[in-house]
């Protein structure tokens, strides 16, 4: 089986669980958001104070729509808007997005093309005072199923982007990028709680910045020499911008992931600031949240079966239940670990979501007496001392991890 005949294969599995999986929860619907922020390390001369927050929502089998509120560009100016690739925002400022998201391989064109870039959303038109208050509605993005958007990046351009109609020496750019120019600010597209309506999207302009700003993120499916789909993420893990009192911590550090489609996914834990030999309950939680009430708003464990809470070995548990981590006489964790139920691939996949580190040790279901009602849940694992946004990765920016994977 070749790689497309997998892909086909992989998309209409995820397509129809996704359906049956979502219309049976929350009526089919996904909605997302990203800040938008200025481009940390821009090229001479493009510098922009842009920042605002683009919310997208999607009934399953619909059209995706997004709500834009951009300040900071100049005024009665036109700028190329797209989805790129991956939602590293920190290594080389928007540089580190990657290309256009292009998973079926077609030349750059306008939003309403057939054929085109699924990150291709045309151009943006700021007022007189610098501003974008627009709705764009597509029908090829999608937050659903194998080619969601999630864990990816918005960029705004610094220019026209000319929707591959580039004629003569503008041609071959054209085709590519539609010569729009500089990246003049982006931001990480991450899943947000909602109860039904647009109006509840939980954000605010320091959610995001936060998550693009320290979480490195990215995303990378890429075809071995054995045809095999790969996929990696990573995730830096920064303390609780909201803690509870008495649980302040300076924990840091990175988590890399990678998976082979159908195998196990392959963790690697590097984290410092915990207190020295202690024991710290690690798991994904549902939301990639980690500013609007800090780590709380990460929402519980990622457990989209139902499931009771245990431990990594046990049949029955959430998906997002990792167990413990052990620190170090330093106060470190250095841990490889593979997990057959967490998935980069697919409806369940944990791109988008957030690790959470805890203060306690996770009693992995085990709780008795009074604490057993809980131990079901969340393993009574305490207050969270750190969190990081989980992203599609591209395995050059983690070589730590994917050394250890490839060893």
């Amino acid at each position: 089986m070749n790689v497309m005949m997998l892909w086909v294969f992989c998309g209409l599995l995820a397509l129809t669980e996704a359906q049956e999986i979502c219309y049976n929860r929350d009526g089919a619907t996904v909605i997302a958001v990203s800040l938008i922020r200025p481009n940390t390390k821009p090229p001479p001369g493009t510098e922009t104070p842009i920042k605002g927050t683009i919310k997208m929502i999607q009934n399953y089998g619909r059209p995706t729509s997004m709500l834009l509120q951009i300040t900071g560009l100049p005024p009665n100016t036109p700028h190329g808007f797209h989805i790129h690739e991956f939602g590293d925002t920190v290594t080389d400022g928007c540089q580190s997005t990657g290309g256009h998201y292009n998973p079926f391989n077609h030349t750059h064109g306008s939003l309403t093309d057939q054929v085109r870039h699924v990150g291709d959303l045309g151009n943006l038109y700021t007022d007189e005072d610098g501003r974008i208050d627009d709705e764009v509605e597509d029908n090829v993005v999608s937050l659903f199923g194998p080619y969601s958007v999630i864990g990816r990046a918005f960029v705004i351009h610094q220019k026209i982007d000319d929707l591959g109609q580039g004629e003569g020496a503008a041609k071959a750019g054209s085709l590519k990028t539609g010569n729009a120019g500089a990246r003049l600010g982006c931001g990480i597209l991450v899943f947000t709680a909602y109860d039904q309506t647009l109006s509840c999207f939980r954000y605010n302009m320091q959610l995001l910045l936060l998550c693009a700003s320290l979480t490195v993120t990215a995303a990378r499916y890429e075809e071995t020499m054995w045809h095999v789909v790969m996929a990696t993420a990573v995730s830096a893990i920064m303390p609780n911008t909201k803690p509870p009192p008495g649980t302040e911590t300076p924990v840091v550090g990175t988590v890399w992931m990678k998976q082979i489609y159908g195998q196990k996914t392959f963790f690697a834990v590097e984290m410092s600031g915990l207190p020295p030999n202690s024991n710290h309950g690690f798991h994904i939680h549902e939301f990639g949240d980690i500013i609007t009430d800090g780590c709380q708003s990460t929402g519980g464990h990622y457990n989209p079966f139902h499931h009771t809470h245990g431990a990594p070995t046990d049949a029955i548990r959430h998906i997002g239940d990792l167990g413990n981590l052990f620190s170090d006489v330093n106060g470190r964790i250095s841990k490889q670990f593979m997990d057959e139920k967490v998935s980069l691939f697919g409806p369940f996949s944990v791109i988008g979501r957030a690790f959470v580190i805890h203060q306690k040790r996770d009693d992995l279901g085990r709780g008795t007496g009074p604490a057993r009602k809980e131990s079901l849940i969340t393993g009574n694992a305490g207050a969270r001392l750190g969190c990081g946004v989980i992203c599609h990765a591209a395995c050059n920016i983690s070589p730590p991890g994917c050394a250890l994977y490839n060893n």
